[in-house]
């Protein structure tokens, strides 16, 4: 919820204006179900699930195996890219969300209060457990189902997914987390 805004990701969907948090849900459901339905239906295109969990506990080795995966040069950039990024935004607020990838700086399950993780469990729970994480709650709220409920059907609604897009170099890396 950090880096969407009007202009960017989840925060320019007039849903977002209702419930950053569950737009939010629904969007990094979406992407990340996008990713492994496509690495299921095309066997044939190389794919790579990179959890933002081990990025952040092993960056050096993790990004080191994403480069070779994606073919990309240069590997060393990839673990300096924050230093050089810290001293552009030296003049920027302290926000969490400038700061380099550290463990528990972003861990949603941890940090979002126990109505929230509720709703993004009730929305995106069925994905989580099929991607090996642990879910907070055994059972949801009634409650909380009613109330994602009607934003799931504005997502139906507004976010059906058009054609599909190709990719020309036929690879793809998907973060978890």
């Amino acid at each position: 919820m950090d880096w969407a805004h009007e202009t960017k990701g989840p925060g320019r969907l007039d849903l977002w204006r209702q419930n950053p948090l569950v737009t939010s849900a629904l969007w990094w459901q979406r992407m990340v179900q996008r990713g492994v339905e496509d690495a299921a239906n095309n066997p044939e295109i190389p794919y790579m699930e990179v959890r933002y969990e081990r990025l952040v506990e092993e960056p050096s080795g993790i990004l080191r195996r994403v480069a070779d995966f994606l073919e990309l040069p240069n590997f060393d950039a990839m673990l300096s890219c924050f230093h050089t990024a810290d001293k552009a935004r030296a003049n920027k607020s302290a926000n969490k969300s400038w700061l380099a990838p550290t463990q528990g700086l972003r861990d949603w399950s941890n940090q979002l209060n126990t109505h929230d993780l509720a709703s993004f469990e009730a929305i995106a729970g069925d994905l989580l457990q099929r991607l090996s994480y642990q879910l907070a709650f055994d059972v949801i709220p009634d409650t909380i189902h009613e109330q994602v409920e009607s934003y799931r059907c504005w997502w139906r609604l507004h976010m059906a997914d058009p054609a599909p897009k190709t990719n020309p170099d036929n690879r793809s890396a998907t973060l978890l987390g």
